[in-house]
């Protein structure tokens, strides 16, 4: 004779009921703890506006604000484990719906809100009164005399040889190149900008200024002798303040392979022409 063993409704019902109340339990302690890490980045937000720290711990913390804010905005202005919790019978869903007094609790949105608009103020006036520079450094060895990559390289009318990023050059004062020796130039893409010699020791080093893109820009080098010919660094340096400011590591990142290609081109160049020997006072002259 089989027998069959039946559960009772109402036993079922409580271990549904309880196994409902272990789930909400952890969700109600996963939007808790994720509320507290969220208020923290909120609160160091704060502490770093203050203190003008707008650095990068401020930006990962302004990130973390920023999505959160955006999925809740975007979910309507509900937490999205509302409706998980509601599923699971709470009786309040919601982004009150965590292990914090009621009260309190209530009125978070009206809080965080206010914090929200001050830490966008206090960075937005911290990057506005910022000032960043980007100095990129490229070197390499040639084997010509540090007087022949001097004469070649600080002449900026040659640049339209070596770096394809130039669509011309033009040297707009007379006499021979020095400091207050000024050129019109335009770079692809760009408008055209004037820079003028602010250095210039021949045969060691030499500088030029101008603006380009709301930047102040320097373009320049130094040459030192070795063994077998010289040792060329071009210098290239960017200034900017403000949210400019903030996108000058990224340009450092993305053009110093272009100048890694530029002095490897100079080299090729003044390696593979021959040096006539000039006149005491003037430059070195190519065939």
């Amino acid at each position: 004779m089989e027998v069959t063993v039946r559960r009772s409704p109402s036993k079922s019902i409580r271990a549904d009921a309880r196994r409902k109340a272990v789930a909400l339990t952890a969700i109600k302690t996963v939007h808790t703890l994720a509320w507290f890490s969220i208020e923290s980045c909120m609160l160091y937000l704060l502490y770093a506006g203050f203190r003008k720290k707008s650095d990068r711990r401020a930006a990962i913390a302004g990130a973390v604000v920023a999505g959160e804010s955006l999925i809740f905005a975007g979910n309507g202005f509900h937490c999205p484990l509302t409706k998980v919790a509601r599923d699971l019978g709470a009786e309040r869903a919601g982004v009150t719906d965590i292990f914090l007094p009621r009260w309190f609790a209530h009125y978070l949105p009206v809080i965080h809100a206010p914090l929200l608009v001050l830490a966008a103020w206090l960075h937005g006036r911290n990057l506005r009164g910022r000032h960043g520079r980007a100095l990129i450094e490229n070197e390499i060895d040639i084997k010509r005399s540090p007087e022949e990559v001097f004469e070649y390289c600080s002449d900026h009318t040659h640049e339209v040889e070596w770096n394809p990023k130039m669509r011309m050059v033009n040297k707009l004062t007379d006499g021979p190149i020095g400091v207050g020796t000024r050129y019109e130039m335009e770079f692809i893409p760009g408008r055209p900008l004037i820079a003028e010699c602010v250095r210039f020791e021949r045969p060691t080093a030499w500088t030029m200024e101008g603006k380009a893109l709301g930047m102040d820009l320097s373009l320049g080098g130094r040459v030192t002798p070795t063994n077998g010919g010289a040792h060329l660094v071009l210098e290239t340096g960017f200034q900017a303040k403000g949210l400019r400011a903030l996108a000058l590591p990224l340009i450092k990142r993305r053009m110093w392979p272009e100048f890694e290609r530029d002095v490897h081109t100079i080299r090729s160049i003044l390696e593979a022409r021959t040096p006539i020997p000039a006149t005491e006072g003037a430059g070195v002259v190519y065939s």
